[in-house]
């Protein structure tokens, strides 16, 4: 389902992929936090088979598919998913990991839709240590593929490499933290994540904008403001694009 408003064609289907990595220098005890600042991101979107699907993989040396776009229809199912998330020793192989999204994840096979934006987050506490050449490659394709990344870091020193994954312009869409336990508080990617007008603009989509649009139907903003089809037009253009 989309619609139009003010030139800006609104989509509010979006299908994304979250890539944790869960080698060795993450520690165990870190797993914990990833999933708590997962859960947070996602309590946010409306998730169903037809508005936001969810698929999810951690790395290491190898890659470790825990969910496709189409194995879980509701909420309810994907955070308690995410629970089951574990920690695995080895080195950081995000090279394969955007690889595997690409091509066994990003699939109408396994639940992509032509219609939906794809979004890929992968955080990270450190830069590749298997095919390291790769990485940069890979993030290109997939960025070509149509895929918007958000790449998240954890304690790094130097986000170059960071960056170098993000879409572009990559200081909009790469975030980092002190530590992992910070995560949590890390709200604007919480905020901005599915506002997105999928590729055609404005942060227009704020969770059913459209969809109350097209029905006439006034829902609250999140400043509590009620949103109607006559109030609207200023949201879209004070927002920032793409």
């Amino acid at each position: 389902m989309s619609c139009s408003l003010g030139g800006c064609q609104l989509s509010p289907n979006f299908d994304v992929i979250i890539l944790v990595d869960t080698s060795t220098s993450v520690k165990k005890k870190n797993v914990k936090h990833v999933i708590t600042f997962v859960k947070k991101l996602l309590s946010k979107a409306e998730i169903d088979q037809s508005v936001v699907r969810v698929g999810m993989a951690t790395f290491s040396t190898n890659v470790h598919i825990h969910f496709h776009l189409n194995s879980y229809e509701t909420k309810a199912e994907i955070l308690s998913a995410a629970d089951n998330i574990t920690f695995t020793h080895g080195d950081t192989n995000t090279a394969s990991a955007l690889f595997s999204v690409r091509k066994h994840m990003l699939t109408a096979e396994n639940g992509d839709r032509p219609e939906a934006k794809n979004i890929i987050i992968i955080i990270t506490d450190g830069v590749s240590t298997v095919n390291t050449y790769r990485t940069v490659v890979e993030a290109q394709l997939a960025r070509e593929s149509g895929a918007h990344i958000f790449a998240v870091g954890v304690g790094l020193a130097k986000t170059s490499v960071l960056k170098s994954i993000a879409s572009h312009p990559p200081d909009d869409n790469t975030f980092t933290v002190a530590k992992f336990g910070d995560l949590v508080d890390l709200e604007t990617l919480t905020d901005r994540l599915f506002e997105r007008c999928g590729e055609f603009g404005h942060l227009a989509l704020t969770f059913g904008l459209c969809l109350s649009l097209r029905n006439t139907t006034p829902f609250s903003h999140m400043s509590g403001e009620l949103v109607t089809p006559g109030n609207a037009q200023p949201l879209i253009s004070v927002v920032t694009t793409f």
